[in-house]
């Protein structure tokens, strides 16, 4: 039988969730904090997983790599704009889903430029070639046949 959490998950946040200290959170429909140990994956993640962990890294790495002026850009038009989220979940839309019009619309909004993020386009279509090199990159590194 695990034992309890060491903590109490209330004490850290309303809405916790994910992975902590051996532990898996979630808030359940009726606002309770549900934990149970975390337990690993039972089978290698499949090349579509790989695809799309991929593409969530390279947006990240492009929004660590970018200016703290043009994040701060980023977190204020998420202000301006009452979004429940921030900047670099913003970026990361933008990158991953977005085919020109989301960015747009936003800049037209708040009256001012975003940054343009790498255009990780949904998988199933052609990438450019470099983002499809750093893809498969990121791919064999973290998951090596």
């Amino acid at each position: 039988m695990p034992h309890p959490p060491p903590f109490s998950p209330s004490l850290i946040a309303m809405e916790i969730s994910g992975d902590l200290d051996g532990y898996t959170y979630y808030v359940n429909k009726n606002r309770k904090v549900v934990c149970y140990p975390a337990a690993p994956a039972l089978r290698p993640p499949t090349p579509r997983q790989q695809v799309e962990r991929a593409r969530f890294a390279l947006a990240m790495r492009a929004w660590k790599l970018l200016p703290s002026s043009e994040q701060q850009v980023y977190n204020q038009a998420c202000d301006d704009m009452s979004l429940c989220m921030w900047g670099a979940n913003l970026y990361s839309l933008i990158a991953l889903t977005d085919t020109g019009g989301l960015r747009k619309t936003i800049e037209s909004q708040v009256g001012y430029a975003l940054a343009v993020p790498p255009q990780l386009t949904p998988p199933g279509i052609l990438l450019p070639g470099t983002i499809q090199n750093e893809l498969l990159a990121w791919i064999a590194q973290k998951y090596p046949p």
